[in-house]
């Protein structure tokens, strides 16, 4: 049991630091009416270019969004599985 726990323990402090990871990278976005108004002055061919890389960021950022949606989720199942490990069930006895 105590292998389980250190187990559980460990992939929680990973999804936790990969949160932060995700938080850090959320508060580092750029703002985007500055770069709108340097994409109005490039060509025709660079809008296009730049367009193509913002869909594809965009789609990137959904997917880390559900990405951390999940590890949220998967943090918070560990917690229980380990809360529900710890709680001596009915019929153990506990040693003093």
């Amino acid at each position: 049991m105590v292998t389980d726990l250190t187990g559980i323990t460990e992939v929680q402090g990973r999804l936790m630091a990969c949160l932060k990871d995700l938080h850090r990278i959320q508060d580092k976005m750029v703002d985007l009416k500055a770069f709108e108004k340097e994409v109005e002055k490039m060509s025709e061919l660079l809008r296009r270019v730049v367009v193509a890389l913002v869909h594809r960021l965009l789609v990137s950022i959904e997917g880390c969004v559900k990405l951390a949606a999940q590890a949220e989720e998967t943090v918070k199942a560990i917690d229980s599985l380990s809360l529900s490990l710890m709680k001596p069930q009915q019929g153990d006895r506990i040693s003093t």
